[in-house]
């Protein structure tokens, strides 16, 4: 280009390499695809998730997302073609399954992996909130229990206590009798 930056794109030794470079403010940006699929990038993947470019959005149930989040088999694995290299994850079919997500059941995007990563956790928080709400009622239950027994035996109290000033004032003697037991 005119600029004297320049793209290259290059393949060789089972990869596609796709680089730019020149005096641009991105020097050395760079994707690689391998022959195996595998790829990686150097620097950012932004996924388009523009509410201008979505229709049919609808709110989900994040409890019921946790359910299926929670039933969803989970394995560390390594690929055939690559059986160097661990993962953890579900199964594609197990995914598509639980969650109807994507196009396939042969793959798992991203978006939709941190879509119900991102829902499980509000699941999360809020059946945690829902547990919370629970044990307060519970507690103020048994606090309230306690608070009116404790008036009883407040009121028991202090009746007794008026019986034993009556008995005092009716019979001072009773209470020569009580110090010295």
């Amino acid at each position: 280009t005119d600029s004297g930056e320049t793209w290259v794109f290059n393949a060789a030794a089972g990869e596609l390499r796709i680089g730019h470079s020149g005096t641009g403010a991105v020097k050395g940006a760079e994707l690689k695809v391998f022959a195996n699929g595998n790829a990686t990038l150097a620097g950012v993947l932004t996924q388009n998730s523009d509410v201008n470019a979505k229709q049919d959005v609808e709110t989900v149930d994040q409890r019921s997302v946790l359910a299926k989040v929670m039933s969803l088999p989970i394995a560390e694995w390594s690929y055939k073609d690559a059986p160097e290299s661990r993962h953890i994850g579900p199964m594609a079919q197990d995914f598509y399954r639980s969650f109807g997500l994507g196009n396939t059941d042969k793959g798992i995007t991203s978006i939709d992996t941190a879509g119900v990563a991102l829902a499980a956790i509000q699941g999360v928080q809020k059946e945690k909130n829902v547990q919370i709400e629970q044990l307060r009622a519970e507690k103020d239950g048994e606090i309230a229990a306690l608070q009116a027994e404790l008036r009883d035996q407040d009121e028991r109290m202090m009746q007794l206590e008026m019986v034993i000033a009556k008995v005092l004032r009716d019979q001072p003697s009773a209470m020569e009798v009580s110090l010295t037991n």
